[in-house]
């Protein structure tokens, strides 16, 4: 049986949801599939294996009516209910389950394990599966720019390099388009040299 967060909203008479499970099972609603998870390079290893074995290709999760983004986990599979990469799931995925009351302890259980997607250890990267299998950084550079302050002239280009550095992602420098005063086009290491020169 799948029960949907609105149907348990409904019945449960309850708006601050965080339990979506069905009688203490999980749903498979998808709700937990998030963008970011916690995850080790031996777990990342192991479901790139399992994708090239399987053949399993990246969806398109971009609505091409609205340009709007399905920000849970690539590998959900929104219409069959079910994660495409069961097996070979992470630790968070294989031992995560939302009507935990102390969900927050398990979360950083997993993140202090993680390489990836950390809010505690500054060291960790925040990555996607998107990117770091298929190589696609439309989804991170999506919420990179959600979270980014948008001027009249764009984005300065030293706010990118801080959060960046802060995420651990300056490879992702050369996935931006940015322009000196000039209007000449910048590459990342270009960019970074300049912020750094400018902090001089």
């Amino acid at each position: 049986m799948l029960i949907d967060r609105e149907t348990y909203i409904k019945e449960n008479n309850d708006s601050n949801v965080t339990d979506m499970t069905c009688n203490g099972e999980c749903s498979r609603c998808g709700s937990c599939c998030g963008l970011f998870i916690p995850f080790t390079d031996e777990e990342l290893d192991t479901i790139k294996k399992y994708v090239k074995s399987h053949n399993i290709q990246p969806y398109n999760r971009i609505n091409v009516l609205t340009n709007q983004f399905n920000a849970q986990c690539c590998f959900f599979d929104a219409t069959e209910k079910k994660c495409r990469i069961y097996p070979a799931r992470p630790y968070v995925c294989r031992d995560f389950i939302c009507n935990r009351k102390d969900w927050q302890i398990y979360r950083d259980k997993y993140e202090k394990m993680a390489k990836y997607n950390s809010t505690i250890n500054n060291k960790t990267i925040m990555a996607t599966f998107d990117d770091m299998v298929y190589g696609n950084y439309e989804p991170i550079l999506r919420y990179i720019f959600g979270i980014l302050p948008v001027t009249d002239n764009g984005i300065e280009s030293a706010i990118i390099v801080e959060l960046l550095q802060q995420i651990n992602r300056l490879d992702l420098l050369d996935q931006f388009s940015v322009y000196n005063e000039k209007g000449e086009k910048l590459s990342g290491k270009d960019l970074l040299k300049e912020v750094s020169d400018g902090r001089k």
